[in-house]
Parts: C-alpha cells; structure tokens; sequence
C-alpha cells in the first residue's frame, strides 16, 4: 500500500496498477521512490489542488507501464519514468518540476486557448531531485588502486 511507503528507500508495488489521488499522494514520503509493476494514474478528485506533489518533495515514480495524468493538473512536481504517457486532452498548460523519462514519444494533446506567448507543455528540470534521489536512482562504483 503507498500509505506504507518509507522515507530513503525503493518501495516496489508488484500487486498491479496503481491509482494515485492527492489524498495518497501526501502519504508519500520525502526521498523515495515508488515502482509500481504495471500502469499509474494520478487521478485529481473535484475541487482539490491541481499541482501533484504541491510540497516538492523528491519523490520518483516508476511504472513498467503507462503513466496516466488527469487532465485536470497543471503542474507535476516530481521524477516520472514509464513506458509511456497519457496527460489527457484539454486546454490547461502543464508545466512539470522535475524530470520525465519515456521509453517511447510522449503525445501531448493538450492545446492552450488562452494566449499563444505561453507554452502548453513547459518541463524544468530539477537537479535537487536527483541529488536527493542519487542513491536510489543509481549504482555507487568505488574502485581504488595503490601508487608506488
């Protein structure tokens, strides 16, 4: 369950797909990293912040299959790695702090109707996440070897 995610460490959901509401989104603690085997929805319920993860904590979600945002959102702050990505249709901007990582080409059918000077899909890259993630995003090589 993602209430039982642990702070520092990779939480592995293998029981499938995985909906995640900003109700159980808070329950994700700073400095993890959640890899669920099968599909992600993050689903906005009704009069609820539109920004996942409006905290900014360093959090990475990692599906083996496709990650689905509602449509609602306008802002994802976080590391997102999938197969793919569905972001809906719709004419709201989605700007995302973090990264996005695809194995295959991202379609974005969102078209802002407001001003054209704006960009629909805007992606900042947060080094910060990756620093506070380093050690469970990557692999440590130490070598070593004695001069004479």
């Amino acid at each position: 369950d993602i209430v039982n995610a642990e702070t520092g460490k990779v939480n592995i959901l293998t029981t499938g797909d995985l909906t995640i509401t900003q109700t159980n989104a808070n329950a994700l603690p700073d400095k993890s990293v959640l890899i669920v085997q099968g599909n992600v929805t993050i689903a906005n319920r009704p009069g609820t912040n539109h920004t996942f993860n409006p905290s900014s904590k360093s959090i990475a979600i990692i599906a083996t299959g496709t990650i689905t945002v509602d449509a609602v959102y306008t802002g994802l702050n976080g590391i997102f790695i999938a197969q793919g990505f569905n972001f809906g249709s719709s004419n709201q901007p989605l700007k995302i702090s973090g990264n996005l990582i695809s194995a295959t080409e991202i379609p974005f059918a969102r078209e802002r109707v407001d001003t054209i000077e704006k960009p629909t899909f805007f992606i900042v890259f947060n080094p910060q996440m990756y620093l506070d993630l380093l050690p469970y995003l990557s692999t440590i090589v130490r070598e070593g070897r004695e001069i004479q």
